[in-house]
């Protein structure tokens, strides 16, 4: 719709307002669902950052609000200053970049400007500024195929001052791997969402480079969402699906295709004194103008007027755009591979081996390739546990899906347990391992036998199992070792303890000294017999001489 520039209220609103701003900025910034982070931050900026005019410190407070949030959903984020005139004095502003780099350097401009006038500035355009912020936190993870620049331009409102800078500033390279640029502008009020693209051709009469348009429709169909395009009867001036040069989108148009997004009212005269003048979309509501107008861009009134509006429309593009990046392409419009019919993937049995079952992906009755359509890939797939299925899609198809199966230890309940028809692989750590009891010592290594039953059936040692021992021939802990072999994996390691036979009190064991307790354990660390104190080290030795503990030395007699 038409900007209009409120002439003298701009001029003597551009004096610096700056709020007292207390950045609430989290550890990590996410978003939930389709347009609750959007609303929450456009509350943020109508109680905090109103008037936010070019050029003025409220703007820049604006700008670093919004590197914050980037920032903090882990962008780095890049401030492109610029300069303008305007009436003889130079302002300065900057553009706020972050790149989300995807399976191609060809690439996609998201924009939206941050700036206002003197209004509090919600509908233009703190609307498109949150939805492209939600936006671009949504898809920081998300594989794209092209990278994508989300920018808020500084200076809209001044004459497009911060997309002419952006586009001033891209070699022809970049122009070139440009495959079409996304506006969001003023998308809170209106009556109606709409969608614009394309440029008309003078020569041929016909609207050229609308495929954006084209295929955004078709997948706001496919997602339920109410768009329009403006072909209505009052529209004289703008053949449809394409609109004026009054926004970020102009900068782009005359070298890139373009997808804007805008909330307004195409079957409403801008001006009803003169109707021959037709509609704009401007008059954007049956009560009257918001945009630019003090105290109706302002989030109280508009919710006051028309309730939830606001706050649905808001949720429509923040549903869309995501779609938009991963689906949009000048060949034809991709189909998400998350959408597709992907088969269930059975549970599996652990078997020490990675684990790679067949993946079935079908688009309605057509059985899709592999490596035509779609890519498989595997992770925690080896180890009882969840395993993961990544299934991307290639050619036609495009995005990323993940499904998850089980790998876990085969029962054993059944009699066909083990049958040649059916074997697996099992952890001997998920065995049943009967106790280990203590043990008198004898001056000999000690071998205790080990029982292990995998269910109800004995394992046979030297067949399912080995054992060994360690540290088994001394008073103290000893280990035994079981390692699975054959159809068992695995190893698990018990203990039990080794202790002199019913003594209590100094017990000499090949000329070394031990205090047995009262329970037949060894002691170790300090002990007080009588009247003295011994120190016996964690073998249960007594020490003499001298010792560092925990750095002070003492001498023992």
């Amino acid at each position: 719709m038409k900007k209009k520039i409120l002439g003298t209220v701009v001029a003597f609103l551009m004096t610096f307002n700056l709020f007292a701003c207390g950045t609430n900025i989290f550890a990590q910034e996410t978003v939930g669902d389709y347009g609750k982070y959007a609303y929450d931050i456009l509350r943020y900026l109508d109680k905090n950052l109103r008037e936010r005019i070019a050029g003025t410190k409220q703007e820049v407070v604006t700008a670093e609000y919004i590197k914050d949030k980037l920032k903090s959903a882990g962008y780095e984020v890049t401030a492109q200053p610029f300069k303008y005139t305007k009436k003889g004095v130079e302002y300065n502003s900057q553009n706020i970049i972050v790149t989300k780099k995807g399976d191609s350097d060809n690439q996609v401009v998201v924009g939206a400007h941050y700036d206002s006038v003197g209004t509090a500035g919600v509908d233009d355009n703190g609307s498109g500024t949150v939805v492209n912020l939600e936006t671009a936190i949504r898809m920081i993870n998300v594989e794209t195929p092209y990278t994508i620049k989300f920018v808020f331009f500084g200076a809209e409102e001044t004459g497009l001052n911060g997309s002419k800078a952006y586009v001033e500033s891209m070699t022809q390279k970049e122009k070139n791997n440009l495959v079409y640029m996304v506006n969001i502008d003023s998308i809170l009020a209106g009556t109606y969402s709409y969608l614009y693209s394309g440029n008309f051709n003078e020569k041929t009469k016909k609207v050229e480079n609308a495929w954006p348009v084209d295929q955004a429709m078709e997948l706001a169909k496919s997602l339920n969402l109410d768009m329009h395009l403006n072909n209505t009867k009052l529209n004289y001036n703008y053949p449809s699906p394409t609109t004026g040069n009054w926004g970020d989108h102009a900068s782009f148009r005359n070298f890139v295709p373009y997808l804007y997004f805008e909330a307004a009212n195409w079957e409403l005269l801008d001006d009803p004194k003169n109707p021959a003048d037709g509609s704009s979309g401007a008059y954007e509501t049956e009560s009257g103008e918001v945009m630019h107008v003090p105290g109706r861009d302002d989030l109280t009134f508009i919710e006051k007027e028309w309730g939830d509006h606001g706050k649905n429309t808001i949720k429509k593009y923040c549903t869309l755009l995501p779609a938009v990046l991963l689906q949009l392409n000048p060949e034809g419009l991709k189909t998400n591979i998350a959408d597709m019919t992907i088969g269930n993937i059975d549970n599996r049995v652990y078997t020490g081996r990675e684990i790679t079952p067949v993946v079935t992906v079908k688009d309605g009755s057509k059985l899709l390739e592999k490596d035509k359509d779609y890519t498989v890939s595997y992770s925690d797939n080896k180890s009882i546990g969840t395993a993961k299925v990544t299934i991307k899609g290639i050619g036609d198809y495009v995005g990323t899906t993940i499904k998850t199966f089980k790998i876990s230890h085969k029962s054993s309940k059944s009699s066909k347990h083990h049958s040649s028809s059916d074997r697996s692989i099992i952890n001997i750590s998920d065995m049943t391992i009967e106790n280990i009891k203590n043990e008198v010592y004898t001056g000999r290594e000690i071998t205790p036998v080990v029982t292990i039953k995998d269910g109800s059936k004995l394992l046979e040692k030297d067949k399912d199992y080995t054992v060994s021992y360690s540290d088994n021939k001394s008073i103290g802990t000893a280990k035994v070792t079981i390692k699975g072999i054959g159809d068992y994996v695995g190893t698990t390691i018990k203990t039990f303890k080794i202790s002199h036979k019913s003594s209590v009190g100094w017990v000499n064991i090949n000329g070394t000294w031990y205090y047995l307790k009262n329970n037949g354990e060894m002691s170790i660390g300090w002990e007080k017999v009588g009247n003295k104190w011994y120190y016996l080290s964690n073998s249960g030795a007594m020490q003499k001489g001298w010792i560092n503990l925990n750095g002070t030395w003492y001498y023992l007699r």
